[in-house]
């Protein structure tokens, strides 16, 4: 999609970071990525409207502050810094992340080495700087999720993501309708793939998450920021990757644990314990065997308590993303009703 060719050198990498009351971790998450070893580096911090004391550990850092006129979520600040931005390549990283040295460089020596390459984006390291429940699990979903999902990408991550400036502006940007963050960069990941952009997952690059999760809090960010949003979003653009979080497994996971519960006490109420029993083991060695390469490499990192529990939770996880999907393509059929020329955009 480009045109000319380039060069094997080292482009001028912009690193974009915005927030938003991030005050328990920009100040790190800066640090951390003024640390690494690269040249021609550039770091723009964009307050997207906080209240607490974020913008001063941004201005106590040397890079580039800039100030949203109101909060706009963070698909907007990244568009604005952007406009502010001089490097060739573009990247994005969450106030709540920790960047370990090197690995900027590791990612522009990607695009020195591939001219073909657009954007690539990486994962979390296996722990996150939490060590609660709710955080290492959520961490350990991710991070396996990205180990073993496909390489060749239609998707973005902006936890740890970088993109070929060109490529961005061919397609517009972020999508600024999402005034939270939720998908964002998933719908951009889209959006660069239908323009013909090369997409790369590269698991090795990989940042530490610093943000602690409650149970509450992991099942909100789930259901409402990633599962109903991500669901109207491949509807509208009728996309269904079986990839990432969508595998094969996952689908068919949650279907069966969305209908385990009914259908066995059905079948238990219906037939006869010798028939009805067999049916239901059999389903639940269905659902293991699915599972049995996530568990077991929770097991081999957390040992037989965590990964027992890890097993709960996924089953819960799965749960209520199905609800999640059923509640969002609810929403999205009902706003195609009412609006079907915006709905099919």
């Amino acid at each position: 999609m480009r045109q000319g060719s380039r060069t094997m050198q080292q482009p001028a990498v912009s690193i974009i970071v915005p927030f938003y009351n991030a005050e328990g971790t920009l100040g790190r998450c800066l640090d951390s990525i003024k640390r690494c070893d690269s040249e021609n580096l550039e770091i723009i911090a964009v307050d997207d409207g906080s209240t607490d004391d974020s913008a001063r550990l941004a201005r106590e850092r040397d890079v580039t502050l800039l100030t949203m006129e109101r909060q706009s979520g963070a698909a907007a600040a990244r568009n604005h810094a952007v406009t502010a931005a001089a490097g060739d390549i573009l990247v994005f990283i969450d106030a709540d992340v920790l960047v370990p040295p090197g690995l900027i460089a590791a990612m522009m020596d990607r695009f020195a080495y591939d001219s073909e390459l657009d954007a690539i984006f990486g994962a979390y390291t296996i722990f996150p700087e939490a060590d609660n429940f709710a955080s290492v699990y959520k961490n350990l979903v991710h991070h396996f999720t990205h180990l073993t999902s496909k390489r060749e990408a239609i998707t973005f991550w902006c936890g740890c993501g970088a993109v070929r400036r060109e490529a961005f502006q061919q397609i517009g940007g972020f999508d600024q309708s999402y005034t939270a963050a939720s998908v964002e960069d998933i719908e951009l990941g889209y959006r660069l793939h239908k323009n013909g952009a090369t997409i790369r997952l590269d698991p090795s690059l990989r940042v530490c998450h610093a943000k602690k999760y409650s149970l509450s809090s992991l099942i909100r960010s789930d259901l409402f920021d990633r599962a109903i949003p991500w669901t109207k979003l491949m509807a509208r653009e009728n996309i269904f990757n079986l990839d990432l979080n969508l595998k094969i497994g996952n689908v068919v996971s949650g279907i069966l644990i969305a209908l385990f519960l009914p259908v066995a006490l059905t079948t238990l109420w219906v037939l006869p314990v010798t028939l009805s029993a067999p049916f239901v083991l059999v389903v639940l060695v269905v659902y293991v065997m699915l599972n049995v390469r996530i568990w077991w490499y929770v097991f081999r990192v957390k040992g037989l308590v965590f990964s027992a529990l890890f097993l709960i939770m996924i089953s819960i996880t799965y749960f209520y993303s199905v609800m999640g999907f059923g509640l969002g393509l609810w929403m999205y059929l009902s706003e195609k009703r009412k609006h079907p020329a915006a709905a099919g955009d």
